[in-house]
């Protein structure tokens, strides 16, 4: 699995060699300005001691917990930005693929469709397995954001589809990062009885002040 990087707790600068391997992660334009230095304080705490705590444990699962707007996705992308360290791409030779197997970042809501594509009769795009060894054996650094999402997809075949992704994780010791609305036990809930057993017994939860930053005035790229 990824260690932590011996170094300042900050994030790759973004320049024109590696912004390639930053949208090949799944980061939107706006996601790839998120860095430490422009957290609000509460969220850049947050992090600093998930990284400190991950610089000792990697196997652990950061799991962060707490509303609409509160800081969890930016965490998680800033966080999974120092964690994975720098890398180096070539801007001929196009995305750096180490980098790219090292780092992704998906919603569950867009997992689960990805997953429901297959089905088609004229998908030939790729298969459920395709998906599975993608997320579960190809990225060593996964981030699924908005874990437990009501309305993802059908709810069982969802939880069985996570418990599949996590267990696959689990198995290599492979660094994951998880974001929800709902409340630790609420999670735990929603989820496969064995994902839960997973999150309980390997999650590191981190709880998230309960204040939406989008609508204060001031909070720097958090808020736009």
């Amino acid at each position: 699995y990824l260690t932590m990087p011996k170094k300042r707790l900050t994030d790759t600068p973004l320049n024109d060699a590696n912004r390639p391997v930053f949208r090949a992660a799944g980061l939107t334009d706006r996601e790839m300005t998120y860095s430490l230095e422009r957290c609000v304080p509460e969220v850049a705490k947050i992090i600093r001691r998930a990284a400190d705590q991950l610089a000792k444990r990697p196997e652990l699962w950061p799991v962060f917990i707490g509303p609409t707007g509160c800081g969890k996705t930016f965490a998680s992308i800033v966080l999974a930005k120092i964690w994975s360290g720098p890398r180096v791409a070539d801007p001929e030779q196009g995305i750096d693929d180490e980098w790219y197997q090292a780092f992704r970042f998906v919603t569950w809501g867009d997992v689960v469709r990805r997953l429901t594509a297959t089905w088609g009769i004229r998908s030939s795009t790729e298969t459920e397995a395709d998906v599975f060894r993608d997320l579960g054996e190809r990225a060593r650094l996964l981030i699924i954001d908005d874990v437990g999402i009501a309305g993802a997809g059908p709810e069982e075949r969802s939880r069985v589809w996570l418990q599949d992704i996590m267990d696959a994780r689990y198995r290599r010791e492979f660094p994951t990062i998880l974001t929800s609305n709902l409340s630790l036990p609420g999670l735990c809930e929603a989820v496969d009885p064995r994902t839960a057993s997973r999150i309980e017994g390997r999650g590191l939860a981190y709880e998230f002040p309960a204040l939406d930053y989008r609508f204060l005035e001031g909070a720097g790229e958090l808020a736009q």
